[in-house]
């Protein structure tokens, strides 16, 4: 809940990470190349207002610079994404998307549980999904593979 939230956002700044977050925001696996504010976020338990505060904070006392500004800029980002879903909901999930176009490629269902599995031919593509399965995270990079 909350409080776990904002404990996890007080250790965060606390370790100094946040001044070379933006050199180990691409990282793949551990625990130190992200925020990992995600799960407080999503559900609610702290906002982006909360961190911002925080992240201010931070930046008093140890300065700003380009890691800080991306935090800044991640969580704009995270927060433009949470409107646009508000916005388009359940189309947002559709197979066509938002304005119900198919997608140019096909669906293999094989293919898709592989990539589920983390059993595909490509080893950094199971990599990621293993962390996802056994960790609830993948890293930023993760993602856009």
């Amino acid at each position: 809940g909350e409080w776990s939230g904002l404990a996890h956002c007080w250790r965060y700044f606390s370790s100094g990470l946040a001044s070379s977050y933006k050199e180990t925001r691409n990282g793949l696996d551990g625990m130190a190349y992200s925020t990992k504010f995600s799960p407080w976020l999503a559900l609610g338990c702290v906002s982006p207002r909360m961190i911002y505060a925080m992240l201010k904070q931070y930046e008093q006392t140890q300065g700003a610079n380009d890691s800080t500004y991306w935090i800044y800029f991640e969580l704009l980002w995270r927060e433009y994404f949470y409107w646009y879903a508000r916005c388009y909901q359940q189309r947002l999930f559709r197979f066509g998307g938002i304005r119900n176009q198919p997608p140019l490629t096909s669906f293999y269902a094989h293919r898709f549980q592989q990539w589920k599995n983390g059993t595909t031919p490509y080893p950094i593509v199971n990599a990621c999904m293993h962390q996802l399965n056994h960790t609830g995270y993948m890293s930023n990079r993760g993602r856009q593979l």
